[in-house]
């Protein structure tokens, strides 16, 4: 069946965001796609190129700073080759999905997990999103709202090409199926952010001084890594399928010294502070929206379980069982104020009466 769409100037133009709102929505929706983008438009599908779509799948339980540092790390240094990347689709593992991940982690651990609505609240904290977007229905597959897209892009004479993005401690699972899983011709991969065990740094004696270097292990079922024109921090390979052209695989390197994240970092960290305040302050450095991700926190049903909950509830009790107090004494000191009144009005009158009658 085909798409049924309202065709208008934004699609003609190649507004992207107007794609995905007919494709999602449905025709004549006023949703907002790319929100605060500071070009106050959506990104464009242009006509003259092959337009780049990423496509970001995780379970983000919770959010964590790594996966938007990889994010804004692939739209800076994309390199040569994958050139063109417009905009980014972020896709949710679905709740039950992340729940049975969470449940057999063990009993010693709360069952600290987060709904799709939760975690696309942290994805859309920030002040701008303007290059991606958030599919926000778990009722339906991904994939059906996909092929309404391609085919409404399709059909208005516009070239897209589908890449999967990764994070280079899920090597192991990228695998023919699970790369185009979402129609996806091309990967990107990287350790911003994340532990790689495929990639070692060393330094090397140059020209009399060390040169920090990345040391490359070959995946399974790829080629070697080549050098590219994106220089030392973007490296490539290929995969081949049986009569199929080579899928590229592009290894964007953070060889920095930065501290790696993880969401199991988080939760560890809800799950061990003793303070709410002191938990805002640790998750500084290991979430986007610390704040944010604290007051969704509160919500959930697991929340009463956690000890700076617990910390915080007692001392509410106690400041309010204070504050009681001191009303209460007060208001007990006030009590002699009527009584002191009272027996300065009698003195007075008694007073009077022994003079009056002297």
């Amino acid at each position: 069946m085909a798409v049924q769409f309202l065709s208008n100037k934004a699609l003609e133009d190649g507004d992207l965001g107007e794609f995905i709102r007919q494709a999602r929505y449905g025709p004549g929706s006023i949703q907002k796609i790319f929100k605060d983008n500071h070009a106050n438009r959506s990104p464009a599908l242009r006509r003259d190129q092959v337009n780049r779509i990423i496509v970001y799948s995780g379970s983000y339980n919770p959010l964590q700073i790594g996966h938007v540092k990889l994010l804004r790390r692939v739209f800076a240094q994309s390199g040569p080759g994958f050139e063109n990347i417009i905009a980014a689709l972020i896709h949710f593992v679905p709740d039950e999905v992340v729940r049975q991940k969470i449940l057999k982690r063990g009993a010693d651990d709360l069952p600290m997990y987060f709904n799709m609505a939760d975690r696309i609240r942290m994805w859309n904290g920030g002040r701008s999103n303007g290059h991606f977007w958030t599919y926000d229905d778990a009722s339906t597959d991904f994939r059906d709202f996909q092929a309404r897209l391609i085919e409404l892009i399709d059909t208005h004479g516009f070239k897209v090409t589908w890449v999967g993005l990764w994070g280079a401690d899920t090597h192991q699972a990228i695998r023919w199926p699970r790369v185009n899983a979402w129609a996806c011709d091309e990967v990107i991969l990287s350790n911003v952010g994340r532990r790689a065990d495929f990639i070692d740094k060393t330094t090397i004696p140059e020209d009399g001084k060390d040169r920090t270097c990345m040391l490359l292990g070959r995946l399974p079922g790829w080629g070697p890594w080549e050098d590219t024109e994106g220089g030392e921090g973007v490296k490539i390979c290929y995969r081949s399928k049986d009569n199929e052209p080579p899928a590229p695989m592009r290894l964007i390197l953070d060889q920095s010294d930065a501290t790696w994240t993880s969401s199991t970092k988080v939760r560890q960290a809800i799950q061990s502070s003793e303070s709410v305040s002191q938990l805002v302050i640790e998750l500084e450095e290991l979430v986007p929206y610390p704040e944010l991700l604290v007051s969704i926190m509160k919500l959930q049903p697991w929340a009463s379980g956690l000890r700076c909950m617990q910390n915080e509830q007692s001392n509410r009790s106690e400041n309010i069982a204070n504050e009681r107090n001191r009303v209460y004494n007060q208001g007990g000191d006030l009590t002699f104020v009527p009584y002191l009144f009272g027996m300065a009005v009698c003195t007075g009158l008694l007073l009077a009466y022994a003079v009056q009658n002297a």
